[in-house]
């Protein structure tokens, strides 16, 4: 198994000591950020882009490439204080996209807004990837939108959802529907943005199929006194239709229908999660007309909280809960018989999780980890059948010999 340590290059590079005055101080050491942020893997397998914690608030973005001797290049940073880098990823094999939210204080009250760049892979040709704001809009935008769909055209090009303002130019008639949630298909180099879905008033989100086709709306309506309510009615189309369907409603703090996650094209299907027995398990409805219903998992001790994605498009392979500790569940039986070939072949036999792939799925990039170990990171070659450690994560915590790993405990039972 070839190692390549970068967690030494990243120490070098004055972002693996921390904290640094109190390195001694246990509460210092638990208490520290985690030392991989955010990491992906370019579409060709070749590149990985690694967020990582800096002095302070501060996060600095790094890019490797894997061709031959690994090559740690620092590529964009920021002080945590106004700016912070969230996430970065890749558009294509060689340019990136990454998320930024900046907090200031205006007035006397604490403001913040986020805002989408993008930029090659190298750190130049950085743009804005947010519509710009212009002093012609009714308001100010302050939710810079989000990436729906990294697929695209496959040209370099995304799927963002974002909110659009009405403006007060001359010539231009105020109405509802030019205010609302949008989406637009936007090329990564030369900014072109075409419109997919037109603003929909009362519209906060959409869900794409990860092939550049969005499938679910979701839609909040203000209540009488000019504030969002608390129900959210989720509509979908059939996969080559054009008009919406209902699909469920989401009553927040008072009962939970199924709550869309992610479209599975090739089932055409939608992932869900909905309340069952006092504990929210994983549905799958079928998109095709017919509403068909199929619980995926459920735990009688826990919560489903979330789903495991991989690759360019998405692709949804299992789901994830927490008890004591953090738990993967695959349903991909490939991937499901890896993970655990992996976990037993490792050394203590750690969790193994997916965090990205190849666009062909072919490289898989994975993470292998504890509560009683920060981890490492793996590159795994399907065809080659090779493992290679890309990096074991600094330990920034306290000593493995003062913990204990973590195990659940359940209460006795009364007897009634």
């Amino acid at each position: 198994m070839k190692i390549w340590v970068l967690a030494t290059m990243l120490a070098v590079a004055g972002i693996a000591a921390q904290p640094a005055a109190g390195a001694s101080d246990a509460a210092a050491q638990f208490g520290a950020r985690q030392m991989v942020e955010d990491i992906s893997l370019s579409p060709d397998g070749k590149s990985i882009a690694i967020v990582q914690p800096t002095e302070g608030r501060g996060s600095a973005l790094y890019v490797v490439s894997l061709a031959g001797a690994p090559e740690l290049k620092p590529i964009l940073s920021s002080t945590g204080s106004p700016d912070r880098l969230d996430y970065c990823r890749w558009a294509t094999g060689t340019r990136l996209i990454c998320g930024i939210a900046v907090f200031q204080t205006v007035g006397g009250e604490l403001t913040g807004y986020t805002r989408i760049i993008t930029l090659n892979a190298d750190g130049s040709d950085m743009k804005i990837l947010s519509e710009r704001s212009s002093t012609e809009l009714l308001g100010v935008a302050g939710n810079g939108g989000n990436v729906i769909d990294w697929q695209g055209d496959n040209k370099g090009a995304v799927l963002i959802s974002e909110y659009h303002l009405p403006n007060h130019s001359t010539g231009y008639i105020l109405k509802n529907s030019n205010e609302g949630q949008a989406v637009y298909l936007v090329d990564t180099k030369t900014l072109e943005r075409k419109a997919v879905e037109p603003p929909k008033y009362g519209g906060i989100d959409y869900i794409a199929d990860g092939r550049g086709t969005v499938r679910i709306m979701a839609v909040q309506p203000s209540t009488s006194n000019g504030y969002k309510g608390n129900r959210t009615t989720f509509t979908y189309r059939k996969r080559d239709g054009q008009e919406w369907l209902p699909l469920s409603i989401a009553t927040y703090g008072g009962g939970l229908s199924t709550e869309p996650l992610a479209v599975d094209p090739d089932l055409d299907v939608v992932y869900g999660l909905e309340n069952k027995g006092g504990r929210t398990a994983l549905y799958k409805i079928a998109l095709d007309g017919s509403m068909k219903t199929d619980l995926i998992f459920e735990r009688p001790d826990a919560d489903v909280d979330g789903l495991i994605r991989i690759g360019r498009q998405g692709r949804v392979v299992g789901a994830s809960y927490a008890g004591e500790k953090r738990h993967a569940v695959f349903f991909d039986p490939s991937l499901k018989s890896l993970a655990a070939s992996l976990s037993r072949a490792l050394p203590g036999h750690p969790m193994v999780s997916f965090q990205d792939a190849s666009a062909d799925e072919n490289i898989l990039l994975l993470w292998a980890g504890s509560d009683m170990d920060p981890g490492r990171y793996y590159l795994f070659n399907k065809t080659t059948k090779s493992l290679t450690e890309v990096m074991a994560v600094p330990r920034s915590w306290t000593r493995p010999s003062s913990q204990r790993s973590a195990r659940s405990l359940s209460p006795p039972p009364t007897g009634r």
